[in-house]
């Protein structure tokens, strides 16, 4: 059963945007999992709506791609684990990467602060429009931007699973390092 709809908010810049959570899953191949927020495993489905703090887990041999409500799409490969969360206050999507993988296509956007993060174990990737990957293999996160630019930021890490809420960031951010388009970058928690 879907999740009632959220209303559409207006940004900073006086636009009306679509809410970025439910997701859906527009593509399956191979086996996967949705869990709901007390790990109650369902068999994955296209079409099946992702909400707040619901995961989507691939088998070994599977491939899923959702599309947020804000046109944005992450793309799960095999053996990856994501949860979904939303910053009620800015409307930024969280995708909190627990295991493998995942490549994200994030719609670029005017704003003062990040649209769209990735949360890894080791640190918090901020974008406003790009296309990019990242992994994580326990003692480090490797991020690979195909386009556009990548705020990471280790210092601003959630020390439990659950994200903490930000405020709109604007200017520079101590500890925070930029990655450009055709470039990388491997961090750790030290």
């Amino acid at each position: 059963r879907p999740a009632p709809p959220r209303a559409p908010y207006i940004d900073d810049n006086r636009m009306c945007r679509a809410q970025p959570l439910p997701a859906v899953v527009q593509h399956l191949t191979g086996e996967a999992w949705k869990l709901d927020a007390k790990g109650v495993s369902t068999a994955l489905e296209e079409g099946m709506f992702i909400d707040e703090q619901e995961s989507v887990k691939t088998s070994s041999g599977a491939f899923v791609s959702l599309l947020l409500g804000d046109g944005s799409r992450i793309v799960l490969p095999s053996s990856s684990q994501v949860r979904l969360h939303l910053v009620e206050e800015q409307s930024i999507p969280q995708v909190i990467l627990e295991e493998g993988q995942v490549e994200a296509y994030v719609i670029k956007r005017a704003s003062d602060y990040d649209r769209f993060q990735i949360m890894t174990p080791v640190g918090v990737l901020g974008v406003r429009g790009t296309h990019f990957r990242v992994r994580n293999d326990g003692e480090q996160s490797l991020v690979e931007v195909l386009n556009g630019q990548v705020a990471v930021n280790r210092d601003d890490a959630p020390p439990s699973p659950r994200p903490i809420k930000k405020k709109p960031i604007t200017g520079p951010v101590s500890g925070e390092v930029k990655v450009g388009a055709r470039q990388g970058l491997a961090f750790k928690k030290q």
